[in-house]
């Protein structure tokens, strides 16, 4: 059988309208320029990352100083963490073996040292931050702390902090050819300092979790959401999708998002049939990430039976319950009246509250 996949159309119950926002970001490739390769072996990558006090002390505009700032003569602030970016192995880990700081110069901060203990927090000078995917090439996120307090409170810039990572784990490619993606290259070469090193580690990502719900055969028509609240599934939905209604097997009827059954309420379709004013209704949810709002639904059948909320039917007896009676008086005073002073003439009656009150 072949696999199907169409687009439906549904109504909400209430009123909205649905937006879909496609969004995506770049990682900052600048400060690679600031990772110098010193050193790559088959199982290590030895980095020398480079500060200057332009780079750490933001200028007036970029912190958003005020008048009143520039005439209390404050010094500029810290940057406190920068980040970059080092290929690796499709299943390789990164682990920091060694730190070296080099080349200290005291900088010009005069502000609370407890401003940039908050962005510290004593955290060691390099960490590994996380890893992602950018076309074919895995990659971990490098924070480096370039700024530390001496034994006189004093700020201090490391010009040079030199790191050993060791590579854990699996260091060969997927099995799987990559697409040559020449025009690229400009992007690996500025994101990652072990470029050349990293070619040997190019794959195809991993597969979604598609594949963990996904059954060949079945035909799956999706419903995108992007606002929280209720959504009716009717024929004329399942008609401009391009579905005859009478095709769908009611008894093994799913809802899916994101590969996890949604629970649905099905209105007249215990007869066995979808008629015109039969419905699948259920509580969409929008998605929640930083790309798009909006949350794929897919309702297929063919394998498996999905959840359904019972329906509920009234008692025949109602048990009644009793009414209590009780007068509640209420009252509120408009105006307070306080003695504020400190004795004498200058003894003064005023209205409203004290901070606090």
């Amino acid at each position: 059988m072949v696999t199907t996949i169409k687009r439906g159309q549904m109504r909400p119950l209430v009123s909205g309208v649905l937006f879909l926002v496609f969004f995506f970001v770049w990682p900052s490739v600048g400060l690679a320029q600031k990772a110098i390769l010193q050193s790559t072996s088959q199982d290590q990558i030895e980095i020398e990352f480079r500060f200057s006090e332009e780079m750490v002390l933001t200028s007036p505009k970029e912190t958003g100083e005020t008048s009143t700032d520039r005439e209390s003569n404050r010094s500029p602030e810290p940057k406190p963490v920068f980040e970059f970016t080092l290929a690796v192995p499709p299943s390789g880990e990164l682990v920091v073996e060694s730190v070296e700081r080099m080349t200290p110069i005291p900088i010009p901060f005069r502000g609370s040292p407890f401003v940039m203990a908050k962005g510290l927090g004593g955290q060691k000078a390099v960490t590994i931050a996380g890893y992602a995917w950018i076309r074919y090439q895995r990659f971990a996120r490098i924070e480096v702390r370039p700024l530390a307090l001496d034994e006189n409170s004093q700020w201090i810039l490391y010009g040079k902090i030199r790191a050993r990572f060791n590579i854990q784990g699996s260091r060969s490619a997927a099995t799987a050819s990559v697409p040559e993606d020449t025009h690229f290259e400009p992007v690996y070469r500025k994101l990652f300092p072990n470029y050349e090193q990293a070619k040997a580690w190019r794959s195809m990502p991993p597969s979604p979790r598609t594949a963990a719900w996904y059954n060949k055969g079945n035909t799956y028509v999706k419903f995108p959401v992007a606002v929280d609240g209720l959504y009716k599934i009717t024929t004329a939905s399942l008609s401009a999708a391009g579905v005859l209604p009478s095709t769908v097997d009611l008894s093994t009827i799913q809802l899916l998002a994101e590969g996890q059954p949604v629970p649905f309420e099905a209105y007249g379709l215990d007869d066995g049939t979808f008629d015109e004013n039969d419905a699948i209704v259920f509580y969409g949810k929008k998605h929640d990430g930083n790309y798009t709002d909006t949350l794929m639904y897919w309702l297929t059948w063919g394998t498996g039976s999905g959840v359904r909320i019972p329906s509920t039917q009234p008692a025949d007896t109602v048990k009644q319950i009793p009414v209590i009676q009780r007068r509640l008086h209420l009252e509120e005073n408009g105006t307070i009246e306080y003695y504020q002073g400190g004795g004498g003439p200058d003894q003064q009656n005023e209205s409203g509250y004290n901070p606090g009150e």
